[in-house]
């Protein structure tokens, strides 16, 4: 009796352990089963981050990680075609983005699992449009994952979605995070041979279902992840 009861627990433990190995994978950065039929949303504007596009051997693009996820992207702009910022184009050699659908056609965002605002400049066509700050509003209502990168949290602010929330984001606009009632986890750096190093920042912060982060070079691998079992919870919690 003792030796069935053992066995049992064995075919068990092999069970979840064979679970666990075959859908969920998160932290290899790879496809996992809750990943299938996710559609995400992705914001962009002219003067986009190179993140989304180049990658290497050592750290894949924004773009390649939502690939390997699984995910169904959609790339979504108030314009039909998006430019990337200069240093991007000059080191990277990024193209223009043709998008898949204008923000203006895109009603309903309970279509997607999440919102996701790219790196980019100062996001001058969003900032102030009143159909995307009430698109992301509506978005937030729902309780879909929303997620910005470095100045894109910015956005988040004009949208007066992240009060009382822990955010992190471009030290650039500090200002309109406090205005907006966010409580913002600095960071600080110094010049040292005209380069910006570093002293004292954070990994990228999820608060609810708003997720932020700066630097997407470095916390490219971080945030992709976070954004992946953030929404996966998401899902698994409706």
């Amino acid at each position: 009796m003792k030796k069935k009861i053992l066995l049992a627990i064995v075919i068990i433990a092999s069970n979840i352990l064979t679970v666990k190995a075959a859908f969920s994978q998160t932290e290899t950065g790879q496809k996992t089963k809750q990943s299938e039929n996710i559609k995400v949303l992705i914001i962009t504007d002219d003067n986009y981050g190179s993140s989304f596009v180049y990658g290497d051997e050592k750290t894949k693009s924004i773009k390649q990680q939502f690939e390997n996820f699984g995910w169904n992207i959609t790339i979504a702009a108030m314009k039909d075609t998006v430019i990337p910022c200069e240093w991007s184009k000059k080191t990277f050699g990024a193209e223009p983005i043709i998008v898949a659908r204008k923000i203006s056609e895109i009603i309903h965002p309970d279509e997607f699992d999440a919102v996701i605002i790219l790196p980019g400049r100062g996001f001058s066509n969003l900032i102030n449009n009143n159909d995307f700050l009430n698109f992301i509003k509506n978005a937030n209502q729902e309780k879909i994952i929303i997620a910005a990168w470095c100045r894109g949290v910015r956005l988040l602010a004009a949208a007066d979605i992240i009060r009382n929330k822990n955010i992190i984001g471009h030290f650039d606009y500090f200002d309109e995070y406090k205005a907006a009632g966010a409580n913002y986890i600095n960071y600080s750096f110094r010049f040292e041979d005209g380069k910006k190093l570093f002293t004292n920042t954070t990994p990228p912060i999820r608060d609810g279902n708003i997720i932020t982060t700066i630097r997407s070079l470095y916390y490219r691998n971080e945030m992709c992840m976070l954004m992946q079992k953030a929404i996966e919870e998401n899902r698994l919690s409706k």
